[in-house]
């Protein structure tokens, strides 16, 4: 993970998040619709600058934010000062290991980011297994995943010309979820891609049930530089009808990004 914690003390999680302004709406209201209004206590894991902890916390809940990297605890403390709101706790932490914090803890867990970067078999139980562990039964789970096509779409949106770089990996990430060797990117290096299947499949067999998936952008992941500055009212219309679209089954593995939602059954 140390790469991964490399890669996170100079990218920006949260600008990347204001760039892709309807992954995080159609995301955060989707939690908000599906967790109950009364406080709860919630672990915001691999939880990045805090941008959804923030929202959390402003509706009520006690949100303790977990990260790996030093540069995204700080910048963290910076948007809660900056927000003048207080989260539970700000801490750096490996989403392998949550011996620090005792079983049942949490109502509800958010993995934003993890299941981006474990690209071993043993290591994704031993993630889920953890989040198990703190989360009380009956509690829910939330988790961002990125899908087999989305560098695929990326880069014949972005650079179609530099295909034949990416080829052979393209065709190896979409039969295995990982690249097949090193093409230069440490980014897409720690990465694992998956389909709406396979994080349905994964998550039933490690106990959560009720899981549904959505695609976090619905069906504007490749035009969202265009919503980036649109005002509020056009942008909501466009986000309403988007929201609509994005639990359509038939898009899921269309998308670029995906966020689960399950319940922890201990």
């Amino acid at each position: 993970m140390e790469q991964v914690k490399q890669i996170y003390s100079k990218y920006g999680e949260y600008e990347r998040l204001i760039r892709h302004r309807m992954e995080f709406y159609i995301n955060l209201r989707y939690i908000k619709e599906n967790i109950p209004e009364k406080s709860l206590k919630i672990l915001d894991l691999g939880g990045g600058p805090g941008r959804y902890a923030v929202e959390l916390t402003k509706a009520g809940h006690k949100v303790t934010l977990i990260d790996l990297a030093d540069f995204n605890v700080k910048e963290a403390k910076r948007l809660c000062k900056e927000e003048k709101i207080k989260l539970h706790k700000i801490q750096q932490g490996n989403a392998l290991d949550l011996s620090a914090i005792k079983d049942d803890s949490f109502d509800v867990v958010l993995a934003m980011g993890p299941f981006y970067h474990i690209k071993k078999a043993a290591l994704r139980k031993q993630c889920i297994n953890e989040i198990k562990r703190v989360l009380k039964k009956d509690g829910m789970l939330f988790t961002a995943h990125l899908t087999k096509c989305a560098f695929y779409k990326y880069i014949v949106s972005a650079m179609p010309e530099v295909i034949d770089r990416f080829y052979e990996n393209l065709i190896h990430i979409h039969s295995h979820g990982v690249k097949k060797y090193s093409d230069g990117d440490v980014f897409t290096d720690n990465t694992y891609c998956e389909n709406a299947e396979d994080i349905l499949s994964f998550m039933k067999k490690s106990g959560f049930v009720k899981g549904q998936v959505i695609a976090s952008e619905g069906l504007v992941d490749l035009i969202e530089d265009k919503l980036k500055e649109l005002e509020k009212p056009k942008f909501d219309m466009i986000a309403e009808l988007n929201y609509i679209f994005c639990k359509d089954p038939y898009i899921l593995n269309a998308a670029s990004h995906l966020l689960y939602k399950g319940v922890n059954k201990k």
